[in-house]
């Protein structure tokens, strides 16, 4: 199957479900952010019809795949924006409030999850 088909595929059956739910819950674990990147690197292994030992950086620069980290922060960020941008009455944006409250009292939440899953990044 050409790369372009299999990239379609990618997007619409695998990637879906990758990224399912990041937005809410940044990535904090690394062993199971672990899972999700290999998921991902046989995927693309596959796609280019390469063998498990190949470089990995240009997987990701030959099919234009974000790497799976970097998507999760970018899709938790644009959330971020989005909560930035509600009307102080809205509970979302009042949730955000309070987590400002909470990381700057020094206490987990997910803010400090986002500072987190922002620090491994490569």
């Amino acid at each position: 199957m050409p790369p372009s088909i299999t990239k379609q595929l990618y997007t619409a059956l695998v990637d879906c479900h990758l990224t399912n739910g990041c937005e809410i819950m940044p990535d904090s674990d690394p062993g199971l952010l672990r899972i999700l990147e290999d998921v991902q690197l046989r995927f693309l292994r596959r796609m280019l019809g390469l063998s498990t030992n190949s470089v990995i950086t240009p997987l990701y620069t030959e099919t234009g795949i974000m790497l799976i980290r970097t998507r999760h922060v970018s899709l938790t960020l644009r959330y971020l924006k989005y909560l930035i941008g509600l009307p102080n009455t809205h509970y979302a944006s009042l949730a955000l409030a309070e987590n400002v409250n909470l990381r700057n009292s020094l206490c987990p939440c997910w803010l400090t999850d986002l500072d987190y899953a922002i620090n491994l990044l490569p």
